[in-house]
């Protein structure tokens, strides 16, 4: 297993489990041995953890030929083929045994990028901001759902929203422009985001889950 140790101006270390490593924020004077000491006090937590995001990973990957889903409020069957990727109307044809949600971000890459710079365009406007509107790069991360650059002012959303309801956009919207104003999780970063998207709690838990 992988462990990533953090030292941090603290008096106890803490644990958690982040896409399959241990991560571990301890005191500059922790001894590597109260760190081990932690980590073999916590196996059971730490393999639970480990078999959760394993099991939701597993889950988040099962998209199977013949399936139907939603991608930006549209509804498709996924379409083996032997010739080339596309979408039309009704269908996604993909080649059945490469990385089926890989192929399907590579064909709805553009149709993201439109429509969430439409969207954050929306709520930039109504956030009244006197900033430059940010650019908005689509990229395939997996461990943020977005993320706000201040130096390049820029916002990166992750192309796995696509396998997300559309409800979740709002939000994933208000969070990043409202870094541009607090660059931090602080009450006031919260005060933005509930004064623009009420129901945040709700949709970030759908979100992440």
């Amino acid at each position: 297993m992988k462990v990533l140790v953090t030292y941090k101006k603290i008096k106890y270390c803490h644990l958690r489990v982040k896409d399959g490593t241990i991560c571990i924020s301890a005191p500059f004077n922790a001894s590597k041995e109260r760190i081990n000491k932690m980590i073999n006090d916590n196996m059971d937590f730490i393999n639970k953890q480990l078999a959760k995001q394993q099991q939701k990973a597993q889950e988040n990957s099962l998209i199977s030929c013949g399936q139907n889903i939603q991608i930006l409020n549209n509804s498709y069957q996924i379409v083996a083929t032997i010739g080339k990727i596309k979408v039309t109307e009704h269908f996604i044809f993909v080649l059945e045994n490469n990385d089926i949600k890989g192929q399907i971000k590579i064909l709805f890459k553009q149709q993201l990028w439109e429509y969430m710079y439409n969207l954050t365009k929306k709520y930039f406007q109504l956030m009244n901001y006197s900033c430059p509107f940010p650019k908005i790069v689509i990229k395939d991360v997996k461990s943020k759902w977005g993320s706000y650059d201040k130096i390049k002012h820029e916002i990166i959303y992750s192309s796995n929203i696509l396998f997300k309801p559309l409800k979740v956009y709002d939000y994933l919207v208000v969070h990043e422009l409202a870094h541009i104003k607090e660059f931090n999780h602080s009450n006031k970063f919260y005060q933005i985001v509930v004064k623009y998207c009420p129901n945040y709690k709700t949709l970030r838990k759908e979100l992440r889950g």
